[in-house]
């Protein structure tokens, strides 16, 4: 896979293991990684069950032997936000921080993991996905980047000169979607997300690096489409709220901005563009039977 390759490492073609990938001309080997109470550096990892992805639980997870150590471990990956809801204790900041990486267009995986210190714990995580999930420790995001065709921006531009409306259907994460959207014109918001949390930035000067060589990367290939002075149309996001209310929430700052009458939208949609994940559109069927006919 591709995180595999970035990282110099690679599944062994002799034991079926994971293992550092070899030094070519281009490329130095991969390297070992360490892990909490191990004596030595982790070179070889066999994977001794799955529990295979699935999109409605957003995540899936490995029971896995770290070879040189005779340790056993549950990892897990999928989205920051189901991956959060089984942490042991989520760090302080994790959600800003998945936030912050998805408005910049990154597709965020959060990874997680637990020791397995006996035969019966080992066996029940095998065995079950409840017992491999639960309890983890964080162990840090992971986040990838697919840029847009050049020609993307300018397309859909045309289509809504020549008076079409545009809308996108994805299964990216809906701030990482909401992104997209405004790099290619879909939404015309005037916030372009660049300004980031202090504290946050403060303690991860490589990462602000990065974003910033990427942003300037990013901005040398697009050309700018909106009107000098627009500021676009604010975005919304429809909500439900633990009592089963719908509701409107602005992009922005999270503000509530009114509550969800489906016959209301074909208004909203002249002053806001909207945005809804798969899971609250099944909601608003449910919650205003008028939801389909819009």
């Amino acid at each position: 896979s591709a995180a595999l390759k970035a990282m110099r490492w690679e599944v062994s073609t002799e034991s079926g293991n994971v293992v550092p990938s070899a030094a070519s001309e281009k490329k130095q080997a991969g390297s070992p990684f360490s892990m909490p109470g191990n004596s030595s550096p982790s070179a070889e990892i066999e994977i001794l069950s799955r529990h295979h992805f699935s999109s409605k639980l957003q995540r899936m997870s490995c029971v896995i032997r770290d070879v040189a150590n005779k340790r056993c471990y549950s990892v897990v990956k999928g989205s920051p936000e189901m991956v959060g809801n089984y942490l042991s204790q989520k760090p302080k900041g994790y959600d800003k921080a998945a936030n912050f990486l998805s408005r910049r267009g990154y597709r965020v995986i959060s990874l997680a993991y637990k020791p397995l210190t006996s035969s019966s714990d080992i066996e029940a995580a095998k065995d079950t996905r409840s017992a491999c999930e639960q309890n983890l420790t964080f162990a840090g995001f992971v986040t990838f980047t697919c840029r847009v065709r050049r020609d993307t921006k300018m397309v859909l531009s045309k289509l809504k000169e020549g008076g079409m409306s545009v809308a996108m259907i994805t299964g990216d994460a809906l701030l990482t979607a909401i992104h997209v959207a405004k790099e290619v014109n879909i939404c015309e918001s005037g916030n372009t997300d660049d300004d980031a949390p202090a504290e946050f930035m403060g303690a991860n000067k490589d990462l602000q690096a990065l974003l910033e060589s990427k942003r300037a990367q990013s901005r040398t290939q697009t050309t700018p489409t909106r009107k000098e002075g627009s500021k676009g149309k604010p975005i919304i996001i429809l909500e439900q709220d633990k009592h089963g209310g719908m509701f409107w929430k602005s992009y922005d700052d999270d503000s509530e901005v009114a509550d969800f009458v489906a016959t209301d939208v074909p208004n909203l949609a002249k002053t806001y563009d909207l945005t809804v994940t798969g899971t609250n559109l099944e909601a608003a069927y449910e919650y205003d039977v008028e939801t389909k006919k819009i």
